[in-house]
């Protein structure tokens, strides 16, 4: 019959998935440092596995909490009974030896309470990502020594300019593993909404975040501006709390987000490297003077109305993306002040027309790249005067608008779409 014996590897192995699925991964890390059996590896300590096994400080923390109460009390037991022997020269009976350890422990000076606000850092950010943002505000009421710690959390993730988004609690590069610093966009929005509002937060630092491969579901709703200047909710979409704010992904069909984005009132909004379906509302939408969109590798599809809307005074900027299969337009650029510029990108099989400039809005095509095709609508749309739709070599507009249902291209009431010889 075989035996039902475990090697160490395999103890130690499931030890640590107990802890922690990914902490199986410090095996062989505790094999090499000596701990090759359960005794060896209850007696060790948090600065044991710290120094000697290269383990993460609060992973070790972590560790050493799993480990059985009783061997902890039994090693703390013996370290007592060895310094109160050796400090007891005048006697080596075992009545003595008892006697000194209750003399020792009677006289222990008592422990200081731990101030959370000096725990280092990588565990205190470990201790707070625990919280929803309501919760962290609460957090802030229970206690001063609470608020202190909430305090110097925020303090910490003001100096930070990149964040990691992963639905998956570590993230790995190459031989490095960390702890994300949020689990969607959501939380990621309500902590930059606080952050901005607090005293010498630099509002013209670029922040980034960085969203692992995975599907990211929008979970929030925003008020968004119609076409006739009335004000609607759009459930799934996101709207950027602060400005010069980077959306990262590791390309499109890799990092796949449900829900929409918007951006207004100024700010400056970048989203490159992922996929955007939003079947509640736009894919993008920016409006207001001064503000900015930049899409750079991206794809919009599968929206409920427009991929792209950009309205009153905005500006987009769009390279190498790709709008289609939305419920209407691929990309609709309206207002006298608003502009678009759209290189090496395609809009195809939109529900409606595939490029709009409507109300006054210009929009300049370029690259040899830029392709609008099979749409269930015109291809390219002026709508109104001074609004213009401007083609530039080397793209060629007969060439690029084609295989749309109703027309390629299509001017009314002023509206202009036109080829220029040269890039601007």
């Amino acid at each position: 019959m075989a035996s039902s014996t475990s090697t160490p590897s395999t103890f130690i192995h499931n030890f640590l998935m107990s802890v922690h699925p990914t902490f199986s991964m410090y095996t062989q890390k505790l094999l090499d440092a000596g701990m090759t059996d359960k005794a060896l590896l209850f007696l060790a300590t948090s600065t044991h596995l710290i120094q000697h096994a290269g383990i993460i400080p609060y992973h070790a923390d972590l560790i050493v909490a799993r480990f059985p109460k009783k061997n902890v009390i039994h090693s703390a037991s013996r370290k007592r009974t060895r310094e109160s022997t050796e400090s007891s020269s005048f006697s080596s009976s075992s009545t003595t030896t008892i006697s000194s350890v209750g003399l020792v422990q009677h006289h222990r000076a008592p422990r200081a309470p731990l101030n959370l606000c000096k725990i280092k850092n990588d565990t205190l950010f470990h201790l707070m990502t625990f919280l929803e943002i309501d919760a962290l505000k609460c957090v802030i009421f229970v206690s001063r020594s609470m608020r202190d710690t909430v305090r110097s959390y925020l303090a910490i993730l003001r100096q930070k300019s990149i964040f990691h988004i992963s639905t998956m609690e570590m993230i790995q590069r190459g031989d490095l593993l960390f702890h994300r610093d949020f689990p969607n966009l959501d939380s990621a929005r309500a902590m930059l909404e606080i952050l901005s509002t607090l005293p010498r937060y630099d509002s013209s630092k670029k922040v980034e975040l960085e969203l692992e491969r995975g599907v990211y579901e929008v979970v929030g709703s925003c008020v968004v501006p119609t076409r006739r200047r009335c004000l609607s909710t759009y459930q799934k979409t996101l709207s950027v709390p602060c400005t010069n704010v980077s959306i990262v992904g590791k390309g499109e069909g890799e990092t796949i987000v449900h829900g929409g984005f918007v951006v207004e009132k100024g700010r400056k909004l970048r989203i490159a490297g992922l996929t955007v379906k939003n079947a509640s509302g736009y894919g993008v939408f920016a409006s207001g003077a001064g503000t900015e969109i930049v899409l750079k590798k991206m794809t919009v599809e599968e929206c409920q109305f427009n991929g792209v809307y950009v309205y009153e005074g905005a500006q987009l900027v769009a390279t190498e993306c790709h709008f289609h299969q939305n419920g209407e337009e691929g990309v609709v650029v309206s207002g006298s002040t608003t502009t678009a510029r759209l290189t090496n990108c395609t809009s195809h099989h939109n529900k409606v027309d595939g490029v709009v400039a409507f109300s006054g809005a210009v929009v300049d095509l370029m690259g040899e790249g830029t392709s609008v095709h099979d749409n269930e609508g015109y291809g390219l749309s002026a709508w109104l005067r001074g609004s213009t739709i401007n083609v530039y070599q080397p793209c060629v507009l007969n060439d690029m608008s084609h295989r749309n249902k109703r027309q390629n291209i299509y001017m009314n009431s002023g509206g202009i779409v036109q080829q220029k010889d040269s890039k601007k």
